[in-house]
C-alpha cells in the first residue's frame, strides 16, 4: 500500500494457490508495480502509465501467469485500502 489514493485504484488481486510463485512471474510483467501476499490473495499494483485499462491489464496479467503454467483461480479490482 502506497497511501496514495490514486495509485491504490490501480490494483489487483490474484488468487491462486502458487502464490509465491504467482509473485516471481509478477516480476517481469510491464504491467506490475508491485506484488505483495495479502489475506485475499496476491495484492497486485499496476502502474499507472501503463497503455491499456485496468480491465486489459489484468486480461494480459492472467494470460502471462496462465502462459507460465500457473493456475489462476481469479482476478479482481482490489478493494480500496482502508484510510490510515
Amino acid at each position: 500500500m502506497t497511501g496514495d489514493a490514486l495509485l491504490e485504484t490501480f490494483a489487483l488481486i490474484i488468487s491462486s494457490s502458487d502464490g509465491v510463485h504467482v509473485q516471481a512471474l509478477l516480476v517481469g510483467h510491464p504491467a506490475v508495480r508491485s506484488a505483495a501476499k495479502a489475506p485475499e490473495g496476491i495484492r497486485v499494483g499496476l502502474r499507472p502509465d501503463y497503455p491499456s485499462s485496468i480491465e486489459e491489464a489484468a486480461a494480459d496479467i492472467n494470460r502471462y501467469l496462465l502462459e507460465a503454467g500457473v493456475a489462476v483461480d481469479g482476478v479482481e479490482p482490489a478493494p480500496a485500502s482502508p484510510s490510515p
